[in-house]
């Protein structure tokens, strides 16, 4: 058998997945979407509900301030 070439070494896929992390990180506009703390639902429907309305609220209120027309321009 002949080798033609050698495989280039490459990132780790934990060092791929943490690279991944960092991004996100910087691209999400808050640090936390939901405030920390322990909290009790009586279903995992009220626990959901209660978790998309706090980070939409979050998002909300730290949206950016510029309109979308200003922004094109």
């Amino acid at each position: 058998m002949k080798t033609v070439a050698r495989r280039a070494r490459t990132r780790t896929s934990v060092e791929e997945a943490r690279q991944l992390l960092v991004t996100a990180a910087k691209l999400r506009p808050v640090d936390r979407l939901v405030p920390r703390g322990v909290y009790r639902f009586g279903s995992f429907e009220e626990a959901e509900r209660w978790l998309t309305e706090t980070m939409a609220r979050t998002l909300a209120r730290h949206r950016s301030k510029i309109s979308s027309e200003s922004a094109s321009r």
